[in-house]
C-alpha cells in the first residue's frame, strides 16, 4: 500500500473512531453541542468572530508546541517555526473553521455534520502535509534541521498536531458549554 493511501486510511480511521467514540447517533437523539453552539455562539459570552480568533491562536500555539516537541526543541528551528506555523495556519485554519460552521449549520444530522467536519479536517491535514514537507525541506537545506524528515514522520507530526489542536479545542469548548449549562 502506498504511503498516501496509508495516510488516508489512518486519518479516516481516526475520524471515524472519534465520531463513534463520542456516541453520536444518526437519529440525532444524542445531540452533540456542535449545532447549538454554531447557531448560538453567544452562549459562551463571546461573539462568533472572537471565538474564531481565539480558536486560531489556540491552534497555532498547540501545533507549534507539538511540532517543536517532535523536532526535539532545536533553537534555530523553533525561531523559524514562529513564522512558518502561523503562516500555514493562516492558509488552513480558516478553511477548517468555515467548514465546521457551514456543515454544522446546514446538515440535518448532527452525526453527518461531524463526518463532514472530519472530511474537512482531512483536507486541511493533507494541505498542511504538503506545506510542511516543503518547509522542513527548506529548513534542512538551510542547515536549520540537521537531518531531513521522512514523509512518514511528517505525516505523524501533522496527524498529532491536528488531532491535538482539534481535541483540545473541542474538549475546551465542551468544558465551557458544560460550565455554562443552566441545568
Amino acid at each position: 500500500m502506498k504511503l498516501n493511501a496509508r495516510f488516508a486510511l489512518f486519518i479516516s480511521v481516526l475520524c471515524l473512531g472519534f465520531i463513534y467514540s463520542l456516541g453520536t447517533s444518526f437519529a440525532d437523539d444524542v445531540p452533540l453541542p456542535l449545532r447549538d453552539f454554531l447557531q448560538h455562539p453567544e452562549v459562551l459570552g463571546y461573539g462568533r468572530a472572537e471565538i474564531l480568533i481565539l480558536n486560531f491562536f489556540a491552534t497555532v500555539v498547540i501545533e507549534y508546541l507539538v511540532i517543536c516537541a517532535f523536532l526535539g526543541w532545536p533553537e534555530q528551528a523553533m525561531i523559524k517555526l514562529m513564522f512558518w506555523v502561523p503562516l500555514v495556519n493562516v492558509i488552513t485554519n480558516p478553511a477548517a473553521q468555515i467548514g465546521a460552521l457551514f456543515f454544522g449549520k446546514v446538515m440535518d444530522s448532527e452525526a453527518l455534520a461531524w463526518v463532514m467536519v472530519c472530511v474537512v479536517e482531512f483536507g486541511v491535514a493533507a494541505v498542511e502535509f504538503g506545506l510542511l514537507s516543503r518547509i522542513f525541506g527548506y529548513m534542512y537545506r538551510q542547515g536549520v534541521l540537521h537531518e531531513p524528515l521522512t514523509a512518514r514522520r511528517i505525516i505523524l507530526i501533522v496527524a498529532v498536531a491536528n488531532m491535538a489542536s482539534f481535541l483540545l479545542g473541542f474538549v475546551g469548548l465542551l468544558s465551557l458549554l458544560i460550565e455554562m449549562d443552566p441545568r
